[in-house]
């Protein structure tokens, strides 16, 4: 669990009400003769690329790759949906759907023809081709079914980004035949209407390193434009252990009520005036230094979680102990949450509990790592999927959204007019709002490393702090990003807090 805290240093950022903006999509331009690049979808994407059409009944779905970005074809997932059932997945191989392909890469047990449609994402559970040109993987589904809707992607866990399909057609049959030969297929999709992907991402590979893989990573694409907000358009200003921080991996700060700033670390809790820190640890009665979360309830009583000590809360001065399991799993809080009522929700590695009234229940035997209030009461991230609490049971993807929306989650905050805010390995960050999901920053550079966290602020901001990616904000569909180049101590940004008077 400590891996996701990597070492930042607490700072301070002065908005300065300047317009600088990014582009959120990569670049492209139409292929010679095609509509104006307004018309076209935008290119390909690594993590995900979803193919809409009207309704057709189909025994037979083929989907042909034509070209590739380099070497032969890897699809991690290819996934069917339909409108009589939107939200399940008609391509799972648990559900009876058959896979073929004109072939596979041999020798290579992650890459079998398998984990087309197992229902595992990521370059380990991958099919690849054999042929780098004309190759193709059929799904037959157990009985004809109507199908509107194809998600595809390269490697939904955003570590590779070669061998991704370029240019490429989906077709379907009524019947169904073991080569599909013979069939009378019609097309519904296709890379056609898509601006071509830019020739700088052209065989591009690695995302970023990772053990056993290549030495060295290529730089991904970056957008447009060269608007990079520079370091003397902010007032920035960093604090370290040397200040009086417990230490410099900070993982959670909040501003209660009375106007204290309360930074939680690794080593212990600081509380901090503006100008100094003042230091919690064993002595003021924390069980556990690893602080992993903080929170004000309406009572205003702060609460903190920490990993492998349950959760302390402070009153008269001191923190006292509130176990929250028997085992260090059960002691390692998450996240925490109020509802409307005032219950606190606790989020731990090994269920989910509320604290009502002086009195904890367990409700879920089963980790949470994240919580929010959001559109229709609580939303939790449950193997990394967002998910409703509604009346005791796990309420999965809304009715009528794509679900493919809502997995490789890992951050989520609640927005001040209602909206749900959401972002994680998906490589995009979304907003549920009235059953409807927007996504923005779909193929943006600062969203190709893991979203951690997410700061939704009034006049309808949102700041995201990635894991390698820096600091983001989105501003309408716009981009900003700030990184080590514009003077931020490390491109790893956990936590976020704005305070009373703008300051970030």
């Amino acid at each position: 669990m400590n891996s996701r805290f990597a070492t930042a240093a607490l700072f301070l950022l002065l908005l300065p009400g300047m317009p600088v903006s990014a582009q959120a999509r990569l670049p492209g331009t139409p292929l010679p003769g095609s509509a104006p690049a307004s018309a076209l979808r935008e290119p390909v994407h690594p993590r995900r690329n979803v193919e809409e059409f009207p309704a057709v009944q189909a025994r037979l779905l083929r989907f042909t790759i034509l070209r590739t970005s380099g070497q032969e074809p890897c699809l991690d997932e290819l996934e069917v949906y339909g409108p009589d059932a939107p939200e399940r997945n008609l391509a799972l191989a648990s559900a009876g759907t058959r896979a073929r392909a004109s072939g596979t890469y041999p020798e290579y047990r992650i890459h079998a023809l398998a984990h087309i449609n197992d229902g595992l994402y990521g370059n380990g559970h991958s099919w690849i081709s054999n042929t780098a040109v004309g190759s193709w993987v059929e799904l037959e589904f157990p009985a004809p079914v109507r199908i509107s809707r194809v998600v595809w992607s390269r490697d939904r866990e955003r570590k590779f980004i070669d061998r991704l399909a370029t240019e490429y057609r989906i077709e379907v049959s009524e019947s169904a035949a073991p080569d599909g030969a013979g069939n009378s297929s019609r097309q519904v999709a296709s890379s056609a209407d898509r601006r071509p992907l830019p020739q700088e991402a052209m065989g591009a590979g690695l995302l970023f390193n990772a053990p056993g893989n290549f030495a060295a990573a290529p730089a991904p694409v970056a957008p447009p434009g060269n608007d990079r907000p520079a370091a003397r358009d902010y007032l920035l200003r960093i604090w370290q252990t040397a200040d009086g921080l417990p230490s410099n991996t900070v993982t959670s700060l909040l501003q209660t009520g009375d106007g204290w700033l309360w930074v939680g670390t690794t080593n212990g809790l600081a509380r901090f005036d503006g100008r100094r820190f003042t230091a919690f640890g064993e002595d003021q009665g924390l069980r556990n230094l690893n602080i992993t979360c903080l929170f004000e309830d309406r009572e205003g009583t702060l609460w903190a979680g920490t990993e492998g000590g349950g959760l302390a809360f402070r009153r008269g001065g001191r923190f006292h102990t509130l176990p929250t399991g028997t085992s260090l799993a059960g002691n390692t809080v998450l996240a925490l949450a109020a509802d409307a009522e005032g219950v606190l929700w606790i989020a731990t590695a090994e269920a989910l509990l509320q604290y009502r009234s002086g009195h904890l229940e367990r409700v879920l035997n089963s980790p949470v790592t994240g919580l929010a209030m959001g559109e229709n009461g609580l939303w939790l991230l449950h193997e990394s999927v967002l998910s409703r609490w509604d009346g005791g049971k796990l309420v999965k993807a809304p009715a009528n959204l794509d679900p493919s929306c809502f997995s490789s989650i890992s951050a989520l905050a609640g927005g001040k007019d209602g909206a749900l805010w959401f972002g994680g390995a998906n490589g995009y960050i979304g907003r549920l709002a009235g059953g409807a999901v927007t996504t923005f920053g779909d193929g943006h550079t600062v969203l190709t490393s893991n979203t951690w966290q997410l700061l939704a602020i009034a006049g309808g901001d949102l700041w995201i702090g990635t894991s390698s990616s820096g600091l983001a904000r989105l501003r309408g569909h716009d981009l900003l990003p700030l990184t080590t180049d514009d003077g931020l101590p490390s491109n790893c940004v956990r936590a976020l807090c704005q305070d009373r008077t703008g300051n970030l």
